[in-house]
C-alpha cells in the first residue's frame, strides 16, 4: 500500500533514530509526500508528551517568521550543545588522522 493510501486511512508510523545534537532523518517518502525539500522547514509545537511536525511553506526569496530567543534561552541551548569529553576526545582524534 502506498504511502498515501495508508496515511489517509489511518496513519503511518514511522521510528527516527535520534543522533547527536537530536538530529532525525525523515524518511525521503514523507518529504515527498509533504513537499519538504533540502533546506527547508518545519514547525515544532510540543502539547503534553506530543511533538507536532509541520512543514512551513514559505514563498521563494522570503524567510519564515522565527521567534526571538531569551539571552537565558540561548545560554541554555548553548550548555545542551556541547560534546562530552570522551565524544570530544574521539573527534579531536579522528580529526587529526
Amino acid at each position: 500500500m502506498a504511502i498515501e493510501k495508508a496515511t489517509q486511512k489511518r496513519g503511518k508510523e514511522f521510528f527516527l533514530r535520534v543522533w547527536p545534537k537530536g538530529q532525525m532523518t525523515i524518511p525521503r517518502k514523507v518529504r515527498r509526500l509533504f513537499g519538504i525539500e533540502d533546506g527547508g522547514f518545519i514547525s515544532m509545537v510540543i502539547k503534553g508528551d506530543t511533538i507536532m511536525l509541520t512543514p512551513v511553506k514559505v514563498e521563494k526569496g522570503k524567510q519564515p517568521y522565527f521567534r526571538e530567543y531569551s539571552k537565558e534561552e540561548v545560554q541554555e541551548f548553548l550548555k545542551e550543545d556541547k560534546l562530552d569529553k570522551e565524544t570530544l576526545a574521539k573527534a579531536r582524534k579522528l580529526l587529526r588522522g
